[in-house]
Formats: C-alpha cells, sequence, structure tokens
C-alpha cells in the first residue's frame, strides 16, 4: 500500500507517490501531476505533434518504429518544456494528446449515429 502526498505550489497541485521502491532513490521518477493544461499549452502540444505527425501516427508497430516513436515523444517532451513554465513528464504530454484525440472522434460522430449503434448493440444481445 501506499500514499499519495500532494501539495499546492504556485496554483499548480503537485501530487507524488510514496511507494516502497520511490523511498530508496528519491529521485524524480513518481507520478507528478500539475493541474490541468492551459489553454496556450494544448496550442503548443498540437503544433509540436504536427511537426512530427509522420513518425507518432505511423501505424507499423515493429521495433524500429516503436523506437522512433519513443524518442520523438521525448524531443517533444524536451521541446514543450524548454517553451513552457510547468515541467511536464513524457507520459503526461503523451496522455493528453490521445485524450484530445479521442475527444475529437467522440466529438465528429452526430449524436443520433452514437444513439443507433447503442440500439443495435442492445438488440443484438436479446
Amino acid at each position: 500500500m501506499y500514499v499519495n502526498f500532494s501539495n499546492q505550489i504556485g496554483g499548480y497541485v503537485y501530487e507524488w507517490c510514496m511507494k516502497p521502491s520511490c523511498f530508496s532513490c528519491l529521485k524524480m521518477e513518481c507520478e507528478y501531476k500539475y493541474g490541468k493544461f492551459k489553454e496556450q499549452e494544448v496550442q503548443l502540444l498540437m503544433t509540436l505533434v504536427n511537426k512530427y505527425k509522420v513518425i507518432i501516427e505511423n501505424k507499423k508497430t515493429d521495433a524500429i518504429t516503436w523506437k522512433q516513436k519513443q524518442t520523438t515523444w521525448e524531443e517533444i517532451t524536451n521541446e514543450f518544456n524548454a517553451n513552457n513554465d510547468v515541467y511536464r513528464s513524457c507520459k503526461n504530454i503523451k496522455g493528453k494528446y490521445e485524450n484530445l484525440k479521442k475527444n475529437a472522434k467522440k466529438n465528429l460522430q452526430p449524436k443520433s449515429e452514437m444513439y443507433i449503434k447503442r440500439v443495435e448493440v442492445s438488440i443484438n444481445r436479446y
């Protein structure tokens, strides 16, 4: 069992875990949460993602492509943090991009079409 601690410093909420494995290292390897992304941070993220979109959106799943994607996300994170006053982890930035992409797809689908699909699924169950 581990405990999450959080502090509010400078308008941002910082949370970190106190897992037993993290007590000995005392490095910044634990998860930090810095609150919501601001609009300018989202715009910066989308600018950086568009710059590397060919690599990020590549559908291949082999080892070489996976390593390229990992390196690209690290580059995006470095550029993002260099142009931003709040530090964000690679995992945090990638997660935000995935959520933005998911929400964009959800908003493009008409609500009537979503309702029809739900009805078809419920009919097929019986």
